[in-house]
C-alpha cells in the first residue's frame, strides 16, 4: 500500500512539473521565425472565400508573409492594435493583430500605405486573421 502512495506521489509531482515547465515556456518571437509562405492580403482572402476547408489545410498554423494596402488601423497607443488590409472586399479583409512587442512598428503607418506583414494564421472569421504579427516593410 505505501508503495502505491509513493507511486502516486511521483506521478503528480512529475505532472506538476511538466505542467510549470510548459506553462512558462517562452513563446517564438515572430521576428525570428521565417514564413512558410508569402502571398497578397487579396489573394489570401480569396482562397478562403472560394474553399474555407482547403485554405484551412493550407494556410492554418502557419507563418505567412502578407502584402497589401492598409484600410484601417485601430488600437494606436494601446497594447492591442491591429491592421486591416484591403482585399477587394467592400466588407472584409485581413486582420492583422499586432504583437504587443511590436506596436510601435504601426505608429508611423496610415491608411493607403503598402506593407508587408508576417503573422500565425489562425483561419477565417469573417476576415482572414493573423495574430502575433510584425510589420516586415
Amino acid at each position: 500500500m505505501k508503495n502505491i502512495i509513493w507511486f502516486i506521489i511521483g506521478i503528480v509531482i512529475v505532472g506538476l512539473s511538466v505542467g510549470f515547465y510548459v506553462y512558462n515556456k517562452p513563446v517564438a518571437d515572430i521576428d525570428d521565425v521565417s514564413h512558410d509562405i508569402e502571398i497578397t492580403a487579396s489573394a489570401l482572402f480569396d482562397k478562403f472565400e472560394v474553399d474555407e476547408a482547403a485554405a484551412n489545410s493550407m494556410y492554418l498554423d502557419k507563418v505567412i508573409l502578407v502584402s497589401g494596402s492598409i484600410s484601417s488601423i485601430t488600437g494606436i497607443g494601446t497594447n492591442e492594435a491591429s491592421v486591416t488590409l484591403e482585399t477587394g472586399s467592400p466588407l472584409f479583409g485581413v486582420s492583422c493583430s499586432i504583437d504587443s512587442e511590436n506596436i510601435s512598428s504601426i505608429n508611423d503607418l496610415k491608411v493607403g500605405d503598402h506593407v508587408k506583414i508576417k503573422g500565425w494564421c489562425t483561419g477565417m472569421l469573417m476576415d482572414v486573421v493573423l495574430n502575433r504579427c510584425t510589420i516586415v516593410e
